[in-house]
């Protein structure tokens, strides 16, 4: 697991990211984890990813989920991650 922070001058805005290098999820979870949050079930990851969609929310920030495949720095890089606009 990798948790990176990254500061974005032109958007004076920070990136929180936490990442990993597992198989990343499937298609169909990765669009569950990343609509708006409502009464839905979210798949199961035991991150608390319910409760870290409700801080986002609260705070007005953005969250993103994504795989990871072959990212252009290193073609090996694979697993998934959570990306929150601060």
């Amino acid at each position: 697991m990798k948790v990176e922070l990254k500061k974005n001058e032109k958007r004076h805005k920070c990136h929180l990211i936490v990442s990993d290098n597992g198989i990343g999820v499937t298609d169909t979870k990765l669009k569950l984890l990343n609509k708006k949050l409502n009464n839905e079930k979210l798949p199961e990851h035991g991150l608390g990813l319910r409760v870290v969609k409700q801080i986002v929310k609260k705070n007005r920030w953005k969250i993103v989920f994504e795989n990871v495949n072959g990212a252009a720095k290193d073609s090996n890089r694979r697993g998934f991650l959570c990306r929150i606009e601060i």
